[in-house]
């Protein structure tokens, strides 16, 4: 990453701490990541785990050596925090309190997309940069902004009604 870029590398990689911290203290989700439902069986380890995941994805992201490994972590978890929002989608689609939860994590996923392009280090045939750009080693860039740009409307939207 460029050196102007480096804050905001910075900020993503302390709010996962600061949302790995919170699982890890009260054994729970924080409510950003709430889709796991209270009947599911071993909720509170999942939410230590999960907890543990997000703390040490985040500080591996403050250091060079583990940078990439963290971004390669960090954003298959985001995308699968995003899909368990898809039931509450499907089941409430006109419910703003849904567009919200999704909108929250889409932004995060969106943030943790760009980390990935840029720290992962993957390899020039990997289908994960087949789209996008053509300059390496940014190409899914493009994608992440328009993504974030797209994903952060029901969220500014509700933001702005306060």
């Amino acid at each position: 990453m460029i050196r102007s870029q480096q804050p905001a590398l910075t900020l993503f990689a302390v709010g996962m701490i600061g949302l790995g911290i919170l699982a890890v203290v009260y054994g729970n989700f924080a409510m950003v990541w709430q889709p796991v439902a209270s009947w599911i069986p071993g909720r509170s380890a999942l939410a230590y785990g999960f907890g543990l995941v997000m703390l040490l994805g985040g500080t591996g992201l403050l250091m060079r050596a583990t940078a990439a490994w963290s971004a390669r972590l960090l954003f298959p978890y985001l995308i699968g925090w995003l899909l368990l929002k898809v039931p509450a989608l499907l089941v409430a689609p006109q419910t703003e309190a849904v567009w919200l939860g999704v909108g929250e994590l889409a932004v995060s996923l969106a943030g943790g997309w760009v980390l990935f392009a840029r720290l992962a280090g993957l390899q020039e045939g990997s289908p994960v940069l087949r789209h996008g750009a053509e300059r390496p080693p940014y190409r899914t860039d493009p994608l992440c902004r328009c993504a974030h740009t797209d994903w952060a409307v029901p969220y500014r939207v509700r933001k702005a009604d306060r």
